[in-house]
């Protein structure tokens, strides 16, 4: 009468199943309590207290474990991660190696392991660059692979403050500068014998070595 769409309800062993005689769209383990699905579950809302099982994931409490290869995450816009604890912790097969977290409004980036840098890399045509190296080993010493480029009249500053060296260029026409704001300024050469050599172009093309501190003679 259904044109073979009335449910037959069928009790076999420990499962039970609603089916037709064309397809079985539900079965229960009454066993287990596992129900399988052969179709679309449609509505707008459900709660699995045990899990859930797609193909090959599983969505279990706060846990999602893909049994193999790798998973995607894709949205039609912003991918959003919002921790109310303001950190987001990287693990590797259950270790921590790395961090983002939120401080007085600061944002921070930390490598939880003790005495592990932290490497900025890229590729430059088809080789592999470590541009950026942080030694956490010695308090955070920056290594960059090739050089550091300001813009004109960017200043870099030493001494801890803004108001005691100044290294910088003007640029394009314009003139370096090396100034000392803050006690006396000391030119050191700890090479044994070692000259100091003041050179400058010699206006014809050239450079001209115009004074010299012999580190070899005590007279300078």
């Amino acid at each position: 009468a259904g044109g073979g769409l009335d449910p037959i309800l069928t009790a076999s062993g420990t499962n039970f199943t609603i089916s037709t005689t064309s397809i079985t769209p539900l079965t229960i383990a009454l066993d287990t309590g596992a129900a399988t699905l052969t179709g679309t579950l449609t509505g707008t809302s459900a709660t699995f207290d045990g899990g859930i099982d797609i193909d090959n994931i599983n969505i279990d409490g706060s846990k999602i474990d893909l049994s193999s290869g790798s998973l995607e995450i894709e949205a039609a816009s912003n991918i959003i991660l919002d921790a109310d604890s303001d950190e987001i912790h990287l693990q590797g097969s259950g270790t921590a190696f790395g961090k983002f977290f939120v401080s007085s409004s600061n944002f921070y980036i930390n490598h939880p392991t003790a005495d592990q840098s932290i490497i900025f890399s890229g590729t430059d045509s088809s080789t592999s660059v470590a541009a950026l190296t942080l030694n956490m080993a010695d308090a955070g010493g920056a290594t960059f692979n090739n050089y550091i480029q300001l813009g004109a009249s960017k200043k870099i500053y030493l001494g801890g403050s803004d108001t005691r060296m100044h290294l910088y260029h003007t640029g394009s026409g314009g003139a370096g500068y090396v100034l000392n704001k803050e006690g006396a300024l000391h030119i050191y050469q700890e090479v044994d014998d070692g000259n100091i050599v003041f050179t400058a172009d010699d206006g014809a093309g050239g450079n001209a070595t115009y004074f010299t501190c012999d580190g070899g003679s005590a007279d300078g």
